[in-house]
Formats: C-alpha cells, structure tokens, sequence
C-alpha cells in the first residue's frame, strides 16, 4: 500500500523587522556639530516605530495580578550600567562647557611655532580680550588658504578670516556662534584651548602671607594660579614640627584640600589635629581672592593673624620708589639687570609645552629660560656661567621674587645642565 503524500513543511512568519540603516553622515566639513545632530534626530524620528495604542486602564474594583513568582534556579539578570555612552559634547551647553574659557589675570604674550602663531590679549576693564591665531599656509587645516582665528573668551562669536586664493581678492572674514561653528575649525579652537591651560597653570596671579602670633611668629605664603589652584607654605626650621608644611586648595569653592608635611601627604586631613592648619589655609584662600577683586588684578596681600585666630586682610604697602644706584661692574651687569626686567616675549622667543619659554638675545648672546615651575635660568655661552632664580611671581615672568643665584661655571652642574637638556632634547 502506497503511503500517504508528506504535505510541505509550514513557512513560520517571522515577526522581526528588517534592520534599519542609517543613511551616512555629512562628508561636508563646513557642517556644524548642531546641525549635523539634528540630521541624525531626525533619522531616528523617521526610524522609530509606531507606538501602540495605549491599554484600557483597569477598573477600580479590579485585582491587581500579583507579580510573578521567582525561579529558584533562574540565575538573576545582570544589571546594566546607564552611564553616557560617549563623553563628546552633543548639545550647545556642551559645547559651551567644553570650549569655553578665560583670560582673567593672564599676561599679555605672543607664541611662535613652525606651525602656527597665536597672540593672548588679556582681559582689560574695557575689552573682554581675546586669542589670535594665525595658522602658516603650509599647515592650514584640510588644504585649505592662510587663515586667521579671532577667538575670544565665555564662548562669544569667533571670528575666521580666509586669505583668498588670488593675490587681488579680498579676504573672507565669517563670524560664527560656537554651537555654529563648522567642523574643519575645531582643531584650531582645541589647539587655543590647551594654550591657555598652559598659561593658566604657570601663571600665579595673586600672593598672600601670615604670620603667627604664636608659635615663635612663622610666616605663611599663599600662591594662588589663574587656573585656580592655591598652595599655603610654612617653611620648615628642622625636624619634628619644624618640618615644611603646605597645603593645596583646589576646586571652584576650595572643597578639594591636600596636606603635605615633610614632602608627605597627611591621609588623615580632617581630624583635629590638622584642623587650625587646614582653617588657615583656608582663610588665606578667601583673603587671597579679596585681594584680586580689589586690586584688579596680580596684588599682594598681608595678613596678620590675632589672637584669635582670625585673618584680617589689610591693603598692601604703597610702592616705594627705589633710589638710584651705581652701575655695577660690567660683568655682573647682564645678571643683575636680569633681576629686574621681565622676561622678555617676543618674536625670538620659543615656547614649548610642558617645558616654557627660551629665547636668545641677539646682541648679548646670553641664553634665557623661563620654565612653568617658575624657575628662570639664564647663562652666558662665552664663560659657561649661570644665573639661576627660584620660583618667580607669574606677573609675566619677571619680578625679583625668588632666591636668586649667580654660578660661577653653572653649565658644569647637574642641576643646570638637567634643565638645558630639556630644550636641547626639543630642538632648541
């Protein structure tokens, strides 16, 4: 007997949609980041799916359905982190936050590269100020003409300036909001950015010191940065409490705090025992900023602390006018003057990140050296001597703040040779 026919196997309709496809990003890089998100929003608008029709809701008289039961021998979900999936900035605040910054209390400088040169106007009660950069032909982003970048602070207009390609031409200038700004610029805008954080953080802007009323009378010095940062120093006299002790502020409201003692970090910093020390560095924090806002810009300040333990800021000395003195002796002339006269910036000068400044005068010959730390180092390259200074105020790299050295034979020394080598190994 014949067996019956097998029917065909039944086709299962699957209930998966196709996998949709994003049509590819905008190649054209004078899309800004706003409107290339909008372009993506609005695909994903396209590709959402329909949403269903909402559930009737329950009646009041109804029975809630109890969840159901757990499996004993399920093993439970893992859950799943719901941070951010990228740290780019997406929005206009973000774009803000990310690329905004300040020229308070910055010093007014021109830096050369082979790449670029790039002018800092600070901030003046009159004028915002605002960062020139101007790119070399050669090393123009995206094969572009010679362009120029008028970028100044809180995010406000930046202004782009294309030399045209024909001699006879006009230049091209365009202003653009930050959240406008097409995508080929922001290299030049990130490039701006990092300068200023260099500046800032070699930069000290404003000085503060106390003395104790007991405890044998040891002077405090206060450092604050543009960037923020303030470090309190008690110098140290020996062993035991006379250990160097310093204390590091950081934070908008100076809610980070840092305690060293001896070249050590104190773990414990809110205990009683460092609790006057960390209040007194923070009340130098407070008459530090006091002092900026009176005097406008890079003052001192001292304070005499009372009995009491509380600091009172009072305004600085009047300056005093310095009497004229004899010319020394011509040898020691170039490290004397040196003392004295700000460290020169200008078309000569080299600054190299992470590093600082060098520059050669043309008509001496000396080699000076200004580095982030605040040490300035100069050195005659006919007798090998050296003139070193220790940590000098950042009003622009000049005032005769620090220890200041002369070396008989410096480029003999470690120390110093060290410090060249650090240039040297750049091409300097």
């Amino acid at each position: 007997t014949p067996s019956p026919a097998t029917a065909p196997p039944r086709r299962r309709t699957s209930k998966l949609s196709p996998t949709p496809v994003l049509a590819p990003a905008p190649a054209d890089p004078d899309v800004s980041p706003l409107e290339h998100m909008r372009h993506l929003r609005a695909q994903f608008e396209a590709l959402r799916p329909r949403s269903q029709s909402p559930s009737p809701s329950p009646s009041p008289t109804s029975t809630p359905t109890p969840p159901p039961a757990a499996n004993p021998t399920s093993k439970p979900k893992r859950r799943t982190r719901t941070s951010p999936s990228s740290s780019k900035p997406t929005t206009t605040a973000d774009l803000l936050a990310h690329y905004t910054f300040t020229l308070s209390h910055l010093p007014a400088l021109t830096h050369h590269s082979r790449t670029a040169t790039l002018t800092l106007t600070p901030t003046t009660p009159s004028s915002p100020g605002h960062l020139t950069l101007n790119l070399r032909p050669t090393t123009t982003l995206r094969g572009g003409s010679h362009t120029t970048y008028t970028i100044p602070p809180h995010g406000l207009p930046i202004t782009v300036t294309t030399a045209s390609p024909s001699p006879t031409s006009a230049p091209i200038t365009a202003a653009y909001a930050l959240a406008e700004l097409p995508l080929k610029h922001l290299p030049a805008l990130r490039y701006a950015k990092s300068f200023v954080s260099v500046v800032q953080r070699a930069t000290v802007v404003g000085r503060v010191e106390v003395r104790e009323r007991c405890g044998g009378g040891r002077v405090w010095t206060g450092r604050r940065w543009a960037d923020g940062r303030f470090e309190a120093v008690r110098g140290g006299g020996g062993g035991g409490e006379g250990e160097e002790v310093v204390v590091r502020i950081e934070g908008v409201r100076g809610e980070k705090v840092g305690v060293w003692v001896g070249g050590r970090r104190v773990k414990d910093v809110g205990s009683v025992r460092w609790e006057k020390v960390v209040d007194r560095a923070q009340r130098m924090w407070s008459a530090c900023w006091r002092v900026l806002e009176e005097e406008g810009g890079g003052g001192v300040g001292v304070l005499e602390e009372a009995s009491t333990s509380a600091a009172t800021a009072t305004p600085p000395p009047p300056p005093v006018k310095a009497r004229s003195q004899q010319p020394p002796a011509p040898p020691a002339a170039a490290a004397a003057h040196s003392k004295h006269i700000p460290f020169p910036i200008d078309a000569s000068t080299t600054f190299v990140p992470t590093i600082g400044w060098c520059r050669r005068d043309a008509h001496t010959g000396w080699w000076s050296m200004l580095f982030v730390d605040g040490v300035r180092l100069e050195i005659d390259p006919v007798s090998g001597d050296a003139v070193w200074t220790d940590k000098l105020s950042g009003d622009g790299g000049g005032g005769g703040e620090g220890e200041r050295r002369v070396l008989k034979g410096g480029m003999g020394m470690r120390e110093v040779r060290e410090r060249v080598g650090r240039f040297v190994e750049r091409g300097l």
